[in-house]
């Protein structure tokens, strides 16, 4: 005959009970690191799904920036990112397809614009007293743009001048008729630079950008500068 003591029993009931704790607690372990890991491709899928825009703007005196990533449902989308001190910003947003990005600066009264698409590094450099000549880097398209503003940086400086002198001049007939004419001259020249730029890379998309903005009706900015204010 089999006798079984209480204290057995309890004993038995303990390490059955210790054993199955244990086996609880790795499975829960095996849960955690399955659920991280999860997470972590997660973010690093995400990661890979956006694009970065990132540079320094210089001669700021409103250190905010608005950036305008195109239109759903017909409104405008628009985030602001506050500057450093010294002019320094970062920005992600998402694009599946190459898509233009403008940057407001100075309280929305001068822009420039990037070509984004997702995976892709934007680094933005230059002075918002010359807001043509800031450069985009990052990206076939960005680059020649950026290449093209360097080789005519010159034309572009002395558009830009003889644009400020316009408030200057208004009221003196003879100087001003002269700035008209200068600006055309700078105007003409840049359109046979920009000719000349197409010549070369006509299967370029910065051909298209340039063809848009020296030879055709292109999409204003203005519009959507007023949208901001």
């Amino acid at each position: 005959m089999l006798i079984i003591f209480k204290k057995d029993i309890i004993f038995v009931r303990s390490r059955y009970t210790k054993h199955k704790n244990k086996i609880m607690k790795g499975y829960i372990n095996s849960l955690l690191g399955i659920f991280m890991l999860a997470l972590f491709i997660v973010g690093c899928t995400n990661k890979g799904n956006v694009y970065k825009i990132e540079g320094e703007i210089k001669d700021l005196t409103n250190q905010k920036l608005y950036i305008v990533t195109g239109k759903v449902d017909g409104a405008l989308q628009v985030d602001s990112v506050e500057c450093s001190v010294n002019g320094q910003f970062s920005f992600e947003g998402n694009s599946d397809t190459l898509a233009p990005v403008i940057i407001y600066m100075e309280d929305a009264t001068v822009w420039t614009t990037v070509w984004v698409k997702n995976k892709e590094t934007i680094s933005v450099n230059g002075s918002a007293s010359t807001p043509e000549l800031i450069m985009a880097n990052g990206g076939e398209v960005n680059d020649l743009l950026s290449s093209f503003k360097e080789a005519n940086k010159d034309l572009i400086l002395e558009k830009e001048r003889l644009s400020e002198r316009k408030s200057e001049l208004a009221n003196i007939n003879l100087i001003e008729n002269q700035r008209v004419a200068d600006l055309l001259n700078i105007n003409n020249a840049l359109k046979r630079k920009a000719h000349e730029f197409i010549g070369k890379k006509p299967e370029s998309f910065a051909s298209l950008v340039l063809l848009r903005d020296y030879f055709s009706i292109k999409d204003n900015p203005e519009e959507a500068r007023k949208s901001l204010s």
